[in-house]
């Protein structure tokens, strides 16, 4: 009785671990051993089995959300940000120097301004003509005086304009009679040597000055080309006409009676 109850119980057991987690029976092998216990071995899954749960792996690791820690703040430096913040002031200092530099050599030309220019100028001129003519006062022409229109005063005005020249003409006499003569300066180094170079280009080349008694004569009579080219002309018809004409004389070759020893292995080659 004692070794058919154990043989169910291990049956039983054999019996629910034959069954895996998807409902499908898994083979068994049994063995005998010391004690007669059953070895079962797991089955390996089916290749689409395997595949179903990879995706679901792979799905469920894909729904994860995966968020980075921000980076301590002990441990970060803006030096960084220092150097592109100074780069970015002293960019736009330039910029604005550069655009003063511009605008103080510019010449505008814009009509507007010109206009309004323009228009300040006239209003200015407008005040300033206005108050000339407020505070000017009325010119009044005075009369000529008789003295001037009469002629003996141009007369007398004239004579006062000659005897000013009498005495020009007289203290000039009397200082050239009182000056003496100038100092005679040393001459310069200088001139001396031009003119000693003068003195010596004139010996040297003092035949060049002299007038030559030679005079070739010169034919004045310019010659008539017109009838020097047309006896010319006349000379070569004459010769032309008198040449004379060489005249060929018949003859015949008489090669074809010839033997053929005497004849040239040219003519025997091209007969052939």
């Amino acid at each position: 009785m004692k070794h058919t109850s154990s043989t169910l119980v291990l049956s039983s057991k054999v019996f629910l671990h034959s069954f895996t987690s998807n409902g499908v029976k898994a083979p068994r092998t049994t063995g005998s051993g010391s004690q007669g216990t059953v070895i079962e071995r797991q089955r390996k899954p089916l290749p689409q089995d395997s595949q179903k749960a990879k995706e679901k792996a792979d799905l469920a690791e894909c729904q994860k959300q995966f968020r980075v820690a921000p980076v301590p703040e002990h441990i970060s430096k803006p030096l960084y940000d220092d150097l592109i913040h100074e780069q970015e002031r002293l960019r736009k200092e330039g910029r604005e120097q550069r655009r003063d530099f511009l605008l103080t050599m510019q010449k505008p030309f814009r009509f507007h301004k010109r206009e309004e220019k323009k228009q300040e100028r006239l209003k200015e001129e407008m005040a300033s003509a206005n108050k000339s003519e407020k505070t000017e006062p009325v010119c009044v022409r005075k009369p000529i005086p008789k003295a001037i229109s009469d002629p003996r005063f141009s007369e007398r005005l004239k004579e006062q304009e000659q005897q000013r020249k009498i005495r020009i003409h007289l203290r000039a006499q009397e200082t050239l009679k009182a000056s003496s003569a100038p100092i005679q300066r040393q001459e310069p180094s200088a001139d001396r040597q031009t003119r000693s170079a003068q003195t010596s280009k004139s010996k040297m080349l003092g035949y060049l000055e002299q007038k030559l008694s030679f005079r070739p004569k010169t034919n004045a009579a310019v010659p008539d080309f017109d009838k020097l080219y047309q006896a010319f002309q006349q000379k070569a018809m004459e010769a032309r006409e008198r040449r004379d004409v060489t005249q060929c004389k018949p003859f015949q070759l008489r090669t074809s009676t010839l033997q053929p020893h005497h004849r040239s292995p040219e003519n025997t080659q091209v007969a052939i």
